[in-house]
């Protein structure tokens, strides 16, 4: 959490982070300004001072919006800037680096820098900026992992910012299935009232509707895939396709709102009554799911969450990553990832991490296990995916519920 930063900042040797660039998409900025929209900003969080926002006088109004201490980056002294050499600083935004030092009270130190902003440019004004201030180290490594430590746990106006996205998406998950119930399937494809094909693209626009009528938005895109494309992960879906009875759905869906937040949720679908072999394979993903939800909590390692699905799919027969990393068929990812400013942020389940980090209170995590098999006769996939927070009791608690049922009953189109 934000309170945590200054120790952070120790624990790593700096003296001060610097966040920067455009506010839009950008979740180092925006964990410190919210939804305000900034063209471009500066935020400055040392070891002895609260976060300071740096801002240009045109857009006074929103900083102050954000709640942080502010200072306008057009009341900086003026004038021009030597550095160590004697030689005039002739880039424009490394001497801007310096007086906003000076204006947070240092003159030395170490720095680390996190942010969006066009990488060329940058990084002349950082080279700029370190040829003429040697008194200033700048270390690129450290300032994604000092925000990433203090994003590992969220406060409660976090957790409210995913929980109303979360309600959103569900919302609109369930409108989706409510449309797919109401259609027709006519020679084994999906057709609306009317006898129009219903394809994957319509109800990728629906949703991208539904979502900007909710405030909220689809920056990274939702899978929708059918029959072997949904046996590949993370195969988005042919637009073009038509939507078929008898093969399985994937619908993942991870939208954010304004605030940045996202929330990531997977179900999946069957139109027509499932075999009951592939019943069985929906039933045995799920019950590993339930089992990992129950099994996450505070003082577990993210890495363990992966342990027991791979020991629970292979006690019920099926071949997992734990047995071959470069498995296509079968359990072929990790079951959780952190959810928070990014759709996948820390921490995350791999086996490769024997130190991953422990749950903790506030920390936010998914819990996604899946079967795919894009080679076989009857090429399908399955994956289940809720987001969960850990309580101040040390469980796993869903943020949003929905129901888990593979198979939607549509009906016959009617025969003039």
């Amino acid at each position: 959490m934000k309170t945590e930063l200054k120790d952070i900042l120790g624990k790593h040797n700096l003296d001060a982070i610097i966040i920067t660039g455009m506010s839009s998409h950008n979740p180092s900025m925006n964990y410190f300004t919210g939804a305000n929209m900034f063209t471009k900003a500066y935020v400055v969080v040392t070891r002895d001072q609260d976060p300071i926002l740096f801002h240009r006088s045109m857009e006074r109004d929103t900083a102050a919006k954000t709640g942080l201490k502010r200072i306008c980056i057009d009341d900086l002294p003026a004038g021009e800037m030597k550095g160590a050499d004697g030689a005039v600083l002739k880039n424009g935004e490394a001497a801007t680096l310096r007086k906003i030092m000076s204006a947070v009270g240092l003159e030395r130190g170490v720095i680390a820098i996190s942010g969006r902003f066009e990488f060329g440019q940058f990084l002349n004004a950082v080279d700029s900026f370190r040829k003429a201030f040697p008194e200033f180290e700048i270390v690129g490594d450290r300032g994604d992992q000092v925000l990433t430590e203090a994003r590992y746990t969220k406060d409660e106006r976090e957790l409210a910012a995913i929980r109303s996205m979360g309600e959103i998406a569900v919302g609109i998950v369930g409108d989706i299935e409510a449309y797919l119930r109401g259609c027709f399937v006519k020679d084994g494809k999906l057709v609306a009232a009317d006898g129009a094909p219903v394809r994957i693209g319509a109800i990728k626009k629906m949703i991208n509707l539904k979502l900007s009528e909710a405030g909220a938005e689809n920056p990274e895109g939702t899978i929708f895939s059918i029959g072997r494309d949904a046996g590949v992960p993370h195969n988005a879906g042919n637009d073009e396709a038509q939507i078929e009875a008898g093969k399985t759905i994937v619908f993942d869906f991870f939208p954010c709102q304004s605030s940045g937040y996202f929330f990531d949720f997977t179900r999946t679908w069957y139109i027509g009554t499932p075999p009951a072999w592939l019943q069985k394979t929906y039933d045995h993903v799920k019950q590993v799911h339930h089992a990992v939800v129950e099994f996450a909590k505070s003082g577990v390692r993210a890495r363990e969450l992966q342990v027991k699905t791979c020991d629970m799919f292979e006690e019920m027969g099926y071949r997992t990553t734990r047995q071959d990393p470069k498995l296509t068929n079968g359990y072929v990812h990790s079951v959780s990832h952190g959810l928070g400013l990014n759709v996948h942020e820390a921490p995350t389940s791999g086996l490769n991490n024997p130190n991953s980090p422990l749950l903790r209170p506030g920390t936010v995590l998914t819990i996604e296990p899946g079967l795919y098999y894009p080679d076989g006769e009857v090429p399908f996939g399955i994956r289940l995916e809720d987001t969960f927070y850990i309580d101040g009791a040390g469980n796993a608690r869903y943020f949003v519920e929905y129901p888990y049922r593979l198979g939607i009953d549509v009906p016959e189109f009617p025969i003039s």
